[in-house]
């Protein structure tokens, strides 16, 4: 029964966290929903990149090399 509760207390503290972490409605709301669908893009295509302890610094290359040259 404790270890259920203690799954319960941690569940709830991550909800908690993740609302006061978000960014406040309509800031910067398309730049993080582009980030997000490239994650998911690239993270499809590089499946075995993803388990590795580097895989930020793989997608954040990722992003560079797609980097329009003026930004």
């Amino acid at each position: 029964m404790m270890l259920k509760e203690r799954v319960h207390v941690l569940a709830d503290g991550a909800r908690a966290r993740r609302k006061s972490d978000d960014l406040p409605a309509g800031e910067d709301d398309p730049a993080k929903r582009a980030v997000i669908h490239e994650w998911e893009n690239w993270a499809a295509l590089n499946s075995d990149d993803v388990q590795s302890p580097n895989v930020m610094i793989f997608f954040l290359d990722h992003l560079q090399s797609k980097r329009t040259p003026d930004s």
